[in-house]
Parts: C-alpha cells; structure tokens; sequence
C-alpha cells in the first residue's frame, strides 16, 4: 500500500475505541455451577470477582495496545507532513506498511496478525468483546440482574486474549467447587460442537451444562469435521493448521469423560489434545507451554498413534 497521511489518517480511523464503562455483572457464566449444587454466595463472589478481574486486565491490555499504534502513527503522520524528522521507528514502520504487514511491536499478542487488515480486524474484535461485557453503572441500577446476564457475550474470543488460561482456570475452578471431590488439578475439558448439549451428542440445545463457546482455535495434525466435532484422521501428511473453529468446552474430570456407551456403540474414542497459546516455537514450548487439556472425539484409537502423529491445537 502506498503509504500517505491520507493512509494513515485511514487506519487511525479504523482503530476502536476502547470503553472506558465499568463491568457490573459476570454472574450469568456460572449460574449453572449455582443451580447445580450448594455454591456459596462468597464462593460465587470469589468467580465472579476472578472474571471480573481478567476482563478489566485485557481492557487495560488492549488500551495500551491501540495506543502504542495510534502513538507510531500520529508520528507517522506527522514525519509525513513534514513536522518531524524520519526517525529509525518511522523508517521501519513504513516499510512494514508498505507491503501491507503488521509492524512486529504491534502485535505483541497477535503474533499470527501478519497482515495489516487482519490485525485491524482483530483489534476491532477484541474491542466489541469488551464492549459487551462493560456497561454504564447507572444504566446497570435500573435493569434486573437477569437483563444484565442476557446481554453477555456468549462467545469468548481466546485467541485474541493476553492471558487465555485465566479463563479457563476460573471455568476449571468453578467445576471443582461444585464436584468437591475433584481436583482443579485433574479437570480438562470436552469439545462439542456448537449444536452439541448436555443430554445427546446431536441434541440442537444451545449449549451444554456448564460449558462456554469459545472461538479462534486452530487444529494440527489430523483432519476435522466441524459439524460432527470428530477428528476423522490424523496423519504425518497434515502439516497445515486449519481454518479457525468454535467449540463448546465443558469442564469435567478425566476419569469421567462423558458419552463413553453412546461413544462406544458408534466406534468414537475420546482423544487428549493439549491446547497451545500459540505455536510452541521449541521443544521447551511444547512441555511447558499447554494451557489446557483438551478431548474430542475421534474415529481413530488415540493409543495406537505414533510418535510423528501428534496432534495439537493452538489459539
């Protein structure tokens, strides 16, 4: 792209805004930990004030992130209309937008936003997350708590976040608090697909107990049906990442996976996937790095896979 001030005021003009309006309720993402068991108020107040918490770290996050890039391109602007000198940053900078590219100090999170319209979208993703989750407190003072729960976003865009394993470890910690007997320590989460619900694998229910949507995982390593949640083969020759899905993660114990008779009389077997933040980029980053331990069904017995068929996800 030819980069101009008319170019640039183009993209300044395209990065959101980010709510300044403060969070009042969260407590709709676990009222289905409260209905099912004993939870106490203090325990419910604990989850609520962790996700709250996280919610308020990737605004303050992104808020530092627009900055940073509307700072580089006012100076941009400026250098182009001749008001400052061509500093080494500048120089750098119109060279990444030149062809179109993300400048590398842009993308600190978003290390897969190579391109400039991408990362754009990205932010403005991220943006409207946010947006959603924050409302005015003197609008909150005159809805139910029910309105309020309504409004939240369903859907969880982890690969966009800074921090994705904090929701995942409140999500994992709301599980334990209500199954008392297992460890935080020993829950991971199924996969469904998105029409999948707590009662049948192809129950149209728009969401399973105690499961959230979440969005932007990549698979690698073996082939997926998107519609049936299976992973249908996995195999040496599957080196490309595919398309981003949205699954539905249901927190459970790995000693009670479930589904296990219906999964059994169709031939499935539950496979263990680590889920990477991002793609690890050595051997350390492979056996430090995983965020959560994932299952989805698959038509292949994972135990007879060999070492060059790993199959991993990634944010």
């Amino acid at each position: 792209m030819e980069v101009s001030t008319v170019s640039i005021k183009t993209i300044l003009e395209q990065l959101p805004v980010v709510s300044d309006l403060e969070i009042t309720d969260v407590t709709g993402y676990f009222q289905a930990f409260k209905d099912r068991s004993q939870l106490k108020d203090t325990q419910l107040l604990i989850l609520e004030n962790l996700m709250m918490e996280t919610l308020r770290e990737e605004r303050l996050f992104l808020r530092n992130q627009v900055g940073l890039v509307r700072c580089d391109l006012d100076d941009l602007y400026n250098a182009l209309a001749g008001k400052m000198i061509h500093s080494k940053n500048v120089l750098e900078n119109i060279c990444f937008l030149e062809q179109g590219l993300t400048p590398e100090k842009w993308k600190i999170s978003l290390k897969g936003c190579e391109h400039l319209s991408h990362f754009l979208d990205c932010i403005q993703e991220k943006a409207n997350f946010l947006g959603n989750m924050f409302h005015q407190t003197q609008d909150s003072e005159k809805r139910s708590r029910a309105t309020l729960n309504s409004l939240l976003p369903t859907k969880f865009p982890l690969h966009l976040f800074q921090s994705p394993r904090k929701v995942l470890d409140i999500f994992s910690l709301a599980y334990s608090l209500v199954f008392q007997d297992d460890s935080i320590n020993d829950v991971c989460f199924c996969a469904l697909p998105v029409t999948c619900a707590a009662g049948s694998l192809s129950d149209n229910s728009p969401a399973p107990e105690f499961g959230f949507l979440v969005s932007g995982i990549q698979i690698f390593g073996a082939k997926f049906c998107p519609s049936t949640g299976q992973l249908n083969s996995a195999s040496q020759t599957s080196a490309d990442f595919t398309q981003p899905y949205s699954f539905w993660l249901k927190p459970v114990c790995a000693s009670s996976l479930p589904f296990r008779s219906q999964m059994k009389a169709e031939k499935l077997y539950w496979t263990e996937v680590p889920l990477y933040p991002a793609v690890p980029l050595d051997k350390a980053s492979f056996a430090i790095g995983i965020i959560a331990r994932i299952f989805l069904r698959s038509k292949f017995n994972p135990s007879k896979l060999s070492m060059q068929q790993s199959i991993c996800l990634f944010l």
